[in-house]
Formats: structure tokens, sequence, C-alpha cells
């Protein structure tokens, strides 16, 4: 288990003043980063190996209000391991120790070459602290439904930049979630908080795709899932939101 403090910088709030999501979803990855590396099986380590691990799914709940939030600490753990994935917990607090968000993550091993899926080597299993007993919150990782033949309530398009590509060479995990709000309806956005995020990570995209992401209505109200499909018309994302 790891705890680490992030002071909270100007440009991290958007026009509510609000920690963006995706600003917490970097101080989360940059705590993961960061004990994976003492552990001894982060970036540094895997890289001379030419592998290299990536984010699946992420499920995020946010709390409590995000506005002003000076100062914030980052606590994660590694919950449970298999040949195939690993999953990680977090829980962010303000300064005064209360939740902000929570969160469960799955991540795996990909090989840098063939961009392929591998089982985890032995060496990073037996690195793994014991199971956890705690979580976070209980993984909810649904179905996603088929939107073929419905009409989007709402669309955008993406042009990838050199600035959202990663040290694995694709777009970092943390676009996918401000993507999938700027194809929200603006009268969401407007009056509407976002209380839960799920994200599933179906691609990889490299620099210069252009991606579309359609916003459709769930069932739920005020909830949507959003599809996200590159160029040739492959989904490479998917994600559902909840606002209240």
């Amino acid at each position: 288990m790891l705890e680490m403090i992030f002071n909270v910088r100007h440009y991290e709030y958007n026009a509510k003043h609000e920690l963006t999501p995706w600003g917490l979803q970097n101080f989360f990855q940059e705590a993961a980063c960061f004990e994976a590396d003492k552990l001894g099986f982060g970036f540094k380590a895997l890289t001379p190996q030419n592998i290299a691990w990536v984010l699946t799914k992420l499920q995020m709940q946010f709390v409590r209000s995000l506005k002003w939030c000076d100062t914030v600490k980052v606590k994660t753990w590694i919950v449970s391991a298999s040949k195939v994935t690993s999953r990680r917990d977090f829980i962010i607090y303000d300064k005064d120790n209360n939740e902000l968000a929570k969160g469960t993550t799955e991540w795996v091993i990909i090989d840098l070459s063939s961009r392929r899926l591998v089982r985890i080597p032995q060496f990073i299993l037996d690195g793994h602290p014991s199971t956890a007993a705690e979580q976070a919150l209980e993984q909810n990782f649904v179905r996603i439904p088929s939107f073929d033949d419905k009409e989007p309530a709402n669309s955008c398009q993406i042009q990838t930049r050199i600035e959202d590509i990663d040290i694995n060479n694709h777009v970092n995990n943390q676009h996918f979630t401000s993507w999938a709000l700027q194809a929200t309806p603006k009268e969401i956005l407007d009056n509407k908080t976002l209380t839960d995020i799920v994200v599933y990570f179906k691609k990889e995209i490299p620099f210069g795709d252009t991606i579309t992401v359609n916003a459709y209505k769930a069932d739920e109200e005020n909830c949507f899932w959003y599809i996200s499909k590159n160029q040739e018309g492959k989904e490479v994302s998917a994600v559902f939101a909840r606002f209240k």
C-alpha cells in the first residue's frame, strides 16, 4: 500500500472551480506507477524486457465536491493478481482526510513489439503483496449494450494530438474520460454533477487517429453510454457515466 500527497495546480481546475475527473485519474496513475517502481515491477523494470502495464478497466465513484481541493492524498494498493490481470484499488482524500473519490482498476501486461497481451511474468506475481482484504468499492463491470440501431443523443470528433500520447506510445487513459464528457449534452454538464464513471479500454489509439465519440442515453435517468470508434469504424472504448 502506498500513500502520496499532491498539490493541485490551478490549471487542473475546470470552469466550475472543481478538480477535473481526469486530474484525479492522473494523481492515481502517478501513485500507482510509483508503488509499482518501489515493488520492482514498474516501467523502469519492465521496459528493458520490452513489456509494459496497460489499463483495461476503470471504475470510479465521486463521493463529494471537488471544488477548490488544494491538496489531495492518494492511497492505492494491489487487491489481487492472476496470470493475466492485476487489480489495483485507490481512495483519494482531501486535506481534511475526507473521501473525495474511490475506484478500482484492472491492468494487464502487453508486449511492446507485438502490442499483444502476454501473461504476467512470474517475478511480478512473486513480488505482488498478498491478496488484500480491503477493497475501495465493489467491482461492477457490466456488459456493454449494443447501440448499432440507435441514434446518439450527442457526438463529437477527436483528433488525437502528440500531447495525448504517453510512455507506452498510445493515448493515455485519462483522455477517454475527458472525451466522454466532451460528448455529453451541454444541459447535463451545466446542471448535473458526475458521480460515477466506468471505462472499458478496448484498443490502443495512436497519435493522429480520428476518434468519433457517440453518447447514448442509458435506461437510467441522467446516465449515458459513450462508444468511441476510430476512423476504421472499430470500437476503441466504451464509457458509462452517471450524473446527479
